[in-house]
């Protein structure tokens, strides 16, 4: 069998083959300009020089792309995801618990025991984890990437942990139950007889405070002054003319 020289055709099969030759050279040469504008190319139209500008469409569009990372880069990437992993974990966590926070938020006893905050119910977004996204130039972008993360998920660990603790008081026992709720009772009394004490602390040193202000803005009395021998030799003289 002879060997063909050059690229051999490849026939059009299907619904895309049997679409005009000018409609598809022109969709060709539509993005060949968007990928590589100003590359230069044979404009007779023909199905083998179809083929032609179709590989080099992929050869620009290869020549276009990033170099591949390495393997530090590649490392430091793979920490940024497992991050990101971990966030969209907890993040789907915190959805799902969101129709029984809202039911238990108006339950005296959480309402006692104040385990059910506002930040129990910001419900944080997902990243996008899809296979072929690297967005990081080098290991440095990555690693800053995973140190602005890092914080945020630890919050997000926290307000997880919060929500896991106020799910576990409906799960204990009724004799439990009740203890943490006595419990919570007694140191809310406590909290309020702590804050009536400095209260009523505050208000004695305002009142002596007060008390100072006052005794200063009243008038002082003028003390007579006693006579010297000269005033006195004065009245002597008045007295006895």
């Amino acid at each position: 069998m002879p060997v063909p020289i050059g690229r051999p055709h490849r026939p059009r099969i299907g619904l895309n083959g049997a679409r005009p030759l000018a409609e598809r050279w022109q969709e060709a040469v539509d993005l060949l300009q968007r990928i590589a504008p100003g590359t230069p190319f044979s404009t007779m139209i023909s199905e083998l020089n179809l083929d032609t500008l179709n590989d080099l469409i992929v050869e620009k569009h290869k020549a276009k792309a990033k170099p591949e990372p390495d393997a530090a880069t590649r490392a430091a990437a793979q920490e940024y995801w497992a991050l990101q992993t971990q966030w969209n974990s907890i993040a789907l966590e915190i959805k799902n618990d969101q129709r029984w926070l809202e039911s238990a938020r108006h339950q005296w006893q959480h309402k006692l025991l104040q385990d059910i905050s506002a930040n129990c119910f910001e419900v944080p977004g997902l990243f996008d984890t899809s296979v072929g996204r690297f967005p990081f130039a080098n290991a440095m972008e990555a690693r800053l990437a995973a140190k602005e993360l890092l914080p945020r998920l630890q919050r997000l660990h926290g307000i997880r942990a919060q929500i896991s603790e106020a799910r576990r008081h409906d799960t204990l026992p009724a004799g439990d139950r009740a203890l943490e709720l006595i419990r919570a009772l007694v140191a809310r009394f406590t909290d309020f007889e702590t804050r009536i004490e400095a209260l009523e602390a505050h208000n004695m040193a305002l009142e002596a405070r007060l008390g100072r202000i006052e005794r200063s803005l009243k008038p002082k009395s003028k003390k007579s002054s006693r006579p010297t021998s000269a005033t006195r030799s004065t009245k002597i003289r008045k007295a006895n003319p």
